[in-house]
């Protein structure tokens, strides 16, 4: 499943990227879904390989767990 997010902070080579939760989730297996049931928004870290910058906004593919 795919959903945008933005940039909230690089540090060290790793972003944190702030990800609204959409109506999707309630039947997506991801960690994520699983993670944080109640919040419409959560926080990702993943590794910065495209050298974003605090605001881009991204898309984020999330693999079925």
């Amino acid at each position: 499943m795919e959903e945008f997010g933005i940039i909230k902070e690089i540090q060290n080579g790793i972003a944190t990227v702030t990800i609204s939760r959409s109506d999707r989730c309630s039947s997506c297996k991801s960690a994520c879904h699983r993670r944080n049931e109640e919040g419409k928004e959560f926080d990702i870290k993943t590794k910065d390989e495209i050298g974003v910058q605090i605001g881009d906004r991204v898309i984020v593919e999330f693999k079925p767990a």
